[in-house]
């Protein structure tokens, strides 16, 4: 079976983590963290898309935040990958169209995704020497066939990356839906890909199965915080730790 990689937030998590997640609203508390906790092989870095559309119901990036991102993107590249032997993937910002009342920006959000594909490859990839970037298939939720598209439509643009990341993945709760998804994909892609926030159902329908799936990202065990096995002051750490004894063993983290 494929080793597949899984990457959490370090937020809140006192313990030693080997692939982390972070973004610009976490980015100090990184910096704090990962000097406690330095023994790091990889960092992604996303856009923090949950609390700019789900939470804020932002339609796009503000240019305010895009600078603050490419902030990160520069001191991560130049201090952070150096300094702590680190490797470093960035999410090229991408549009969501899978939270509540955004169903309606299918298709335009696959197309503004595409324009800061372009974007980051004119403009920003070739400046940053530490930072593997990662452009998203966007698509419409709970749809295969709009990924897919996605994927062929743009494969002269995606094909310039060394990996891709595959979305809307992280909101729907139909597991056995977005395994499909993720099946799908593969047998698609000529690449190596990451999923955003599959939940521990869907993956144990798919890690045994996928060939080029190199990783995933969950905080599904925050849930679990707010109830009263997990109160006490380690509780998130705790509900990591049982999540990890859940995964399958094939996954690292």
């Amino acid at each position: 079976m494929r080793r597949i990689k899984f990457f959490t937030s370090f937020d809140r998590i006192e313990m030693q983590l080997k692939y982390v997640t972070l973004n610009p609203f976490s980015f100090r508390r990184f910096l704090s963290w990962i000097y406690r906790y330095p023994d790091v092989k990889e960092i992604l870095l996303d856009t923090g898309v949950d609390t700019l559309f789900n939470h804020r119901g932002l339609k796009d990036y503000p240019s305010w935040y895009l600078s603050e991102y490419l902030k990160c993107v520069y001191y991560l590249d130049r201090i952070i990958a150096r300094k702590f032997n680190v490797e470093v993937f960035a999410v090229i910002p991408d549009i969501p169209a899978d939270y509540p009342g955004r169903k309606h920006l299918y298709p335009w959000n696959v197309k503004r995704t595409i324009e800061y594909i372009q974007y980051f490859l004119e403009k920003v990839v070739h400046r940053y020497q530490n930072i593997t970037f990662i452009p998203v298939v966007q698509g419409a939720k709970d749809s295969i066939s709009s990924v897919v598209n996605t994927y062929e439509r743009y494969f002269d643009l995606y094909k310039k990356f060394q990996l891709v990341a595959v979305g809307p993945t992280c909101i729907t709760r139909k597991y056995k839906k977005l395994a499909k998804l993720i099946l799908t994909f593969d047998r698609v892609t000529n690449h190596e890909y990451h999923v955003f926030g599959p939940g521990l159902a869907t993956i144990r329908i798919v890690h045994d199965k996928v060939k080029n799936m190199r990783s995933f990202d969950s905080t599904a065990y925050v849930k679990r915080y707010t109830r009263y096995k997990y109160r006490e002051y380690n509780g998130l750490k705790d509900a990591l730790k049982e999540f990890m004894l859940k995964l399958p063993p094939n996954i690292e983290y």
